[in-house]
């Protein structure tokens, strides 16, 4: 990350690490085009250029390295603790149960597995919930780590909390040059990490779309006045376009509200106007051919199970349609003052509700403090002030689609996450304005201690035990029973072990095996596998180098319980094929070779 975000010198760390992760979408998409391979080597020697280049000028001129080590800040130490506990339950939290939670993640495992083998974007429409017409940001980053990382289970699970928790750095950046003062953004990330409805560790393409904002929006407001950080806002604006479509739409939207609010500081619009044409040009690489297809209606989009094999697939135009629905999103509600006033539980896991009543009490004093500063100072303050209320409008407004019956709406509950930045922010502003009024030094520090402790009192608690509960493992499974014999599998098999089954192979991907079902020799071997007769699928499996077979509840739904118990007869009855496991709901039968 830092080796792509280094082309950009004279920054600090973090703002090029962010860069660094912005620029790894857009460079997957481009190698696509190209026709290079998403391979982590080519990945790696690219990032390095820079920091080589860097290198060689520094022994040219015989210079070393300066390191400068001084007494950290308060605010630093503080981002720093946000960072650490951010780590904590953002990437051992998920490690408390061994499988992936809910829905999402099956499908983004299949999508991921998908890019880390075959290298590529060059998937048929509908194939994967995830990936055409979906947009590839999140499978290249976590295709890419998993070539280098064996298990595609810990890779999901390990790199979305870290991408999370680099957020925070990344939204400390973001909150500093916002305000211009790192007591504020020190604790309002502090607030971040600890506001309810902010990102749990959730598997999916939110995680990452989310942490690009504070990148996207802290380069954008660097290239109001300056010309070298176009490029690096251009780069941020499009990897978000090429993560998450919805939420795509949602940052234009708080984009142009931060664009507006600066307006009276002279900002340079053809720095603006050049950011929007290199962002939209470069993100047609992707969404070019996705609309063109579209438009005449030959592109389709895999939708909840998750493949075509499985799922149930739609046009693309028709989907489209459906997305500004007032009630979409499967958790969209109409809320009242008990969701934010209280932490409810049980919560959603993939976005939580609710501030705490701490929360919502600085909210309602750093608001009115934000109107009352508004009105009475002068320069760039009234325009970071104007800009947070305005995302607070907005994002309060984007959630209530229901609740005030609006005619239009965009996957209401998810506004959940966005709401927690400017609430974040005025809650700071609120408790530092408030603090100013103390005439002590030490009577300042008291205050804010104590309201720090309150907030760390009533929230943390909710935080950590959330995100470290043993989270459900969503509709795919009918039971304990089935769930447990796939982690047997997991546990049991090598990586990669290539296991066949009827029905869902996303679940077997996720499971650390493997089993390339988009590929067309097994679409044209396993097309009516169930009723193909055992000599031939016996043969089938042996060409293609499938170790075990597995019968699930799954196959049941599908073909009806008479026709699998006698599938299942005729494999008992069969030497070539061993029964391993057994339980009330799972059966893995290993595929026993001529050759062994």
């Amino acid at each position: 990350l830092f080796g792509f975000g280094s082309f950009l010198r004279n920054q600090p760390l973090i703002p090029k690490i962010s860069l660094g992760l912005a620029a790894i979408p857009i460079t997957g998409v481009a190698f696509n085009t190209l026709r290079t391979p998403l391979d982590w080597r080519i990945f790696l020697s690219l990032a390095l250029i820079m920091p080589a280049y860097h290198l060689i000028q520094w022994l040219k001129v015989g210079r070393k390295p300066e390191i400068k080590l001084g007494i950290p800040s308060w605010q630093t130490l503080m981002v720093l603790a946000v960072f650490i506990f951010a780590l904590a339950i953002y990437c051992w939290g998920p490690f408390q149960y061994p499988w992936l939670e809910n829905d999402d993640p099956w499908s983004h495992a299949a999508s991921i597995k998908y890019v880390a083998i075959e290298k590529n974007l060059h998937v048929p429409s509908g194939q994967f919930q995830y990936l055409n017409p979906y947009p590839p940001g999140y499978a290249i980053v976590l295709g890419v780590l998993h070539q280098i990382t064996p298990s595609i289970y810990w890779t999901m699970k390990f790199f979305n909390g870290l991408i999370i928790s680099l957020g925070f750095l990344f939204f400390y950046a973001f909150a500093d040059e916002l305000t211009q003062n790192k007591s504020k953004a020190a604790l309002a990330t502090l607030f971040l990490v600890l506001i309810p409805c902010y990102l749990t560790h959730f598997i999916w393409a939110h995680s990452l779309v989310v942490v690009l904002f504070f990148p996207a929006f802290y380069f954008l407001l660097k290239a109001f006045k300056e010309k070298k950080y176009i490029l690096p806002a251009a780069i941020c604006c499009t990897s978000i376009m090429l993560t998450q479509p919805t939420q795509a739409i949602k940052f234009v939207i708080m984009a142009v509200l931060i664009i507006v609010c600066f307006i009276p500081f002279k900002i340079k619009w053809k720095h603006i106007g050049t950011t929007v044409l290199i962002s939209s040009i470069l993100s047609l690489l992707w969404w070019g051919p996705i609309i063109l297809k579209a438009a005449t209606r030959t592109s389709q989009i895999a939708l909840r199970a998750g493949t075509q094999i499985t799922g149930y697939v739609g046009e693309t135009s028709e989907v489209t349609k459906s997305l500004f629905s007032p009630s979409g999103g499967s958790a969209t509600q109409a809320y009242s003052w008990q969701h934010y006033f209280f932490i409810i539980r049980p919560n959603l896991i993939n976005n939580p509700v609710g501030l705490g009543f701490m929360f919502c009490l600085l909210l309602l004093l750093g608001t009115i403090y934000a109107i009352v500063n508004f009105i009475k100072k002068r320069g760039r303050e009234r325009a970071y002030l104007l800009t947070t209320l305005f995302w607070l409008l907005f994002t309060f407004v984007g959630m209530n689609t229901m609740t005030f019956n609006l005619p239009i709406g965009l996957f209401a509950f998810r506004f959940w996450m966005l709401f927690a930045i400017p609430v974040s922010i005025l809650c700071a502003e609120g408790v530092i304005s408030l603090q100013e009024f103390l005439k002590f030094k030490w009577n300042r520090i008291l205050f804010v201690s104590l309201i720090i402790l309150a907030v760390i009192r009533v929230n943390l608690p909710f935080k950590w035990e959330f995100n470290t509960l043993k989270w459900p493992y969503g509709v795919h499974w009918a039971s304990d029973e089935d769930i447990n014999g796939y982690v047997w599998m997991r546990k049991n098999f090598p990586v990669d072990t290539k296991v066949f089954a009827f029905t869902d192979n996303i679940l077997v991907l996720g499971h650390d095996m493997r089993s390339d079902f988009w590929k067309q020799e097994y679409q044209e071997r396993f097309e009516n596998a169930f009723h193909q007769p055992l000599d031939e699928l016996y043969q089938h499996l042996i060409k293609m180098n499938y170790k075990f077979l597995v019968i699930n509840p799954r196959d049941i739904w599908k073909y009806g319980r008479e026709d699998v118990n006698e599938k299942l007869k005729n494999l008992y009855q069969d030497p070539r094929f061993d029964l391993i496991f057994n339980n009330e709901a799972v059966k893995i039968f290993k595929i026993i070779s001529s050759q062994q």
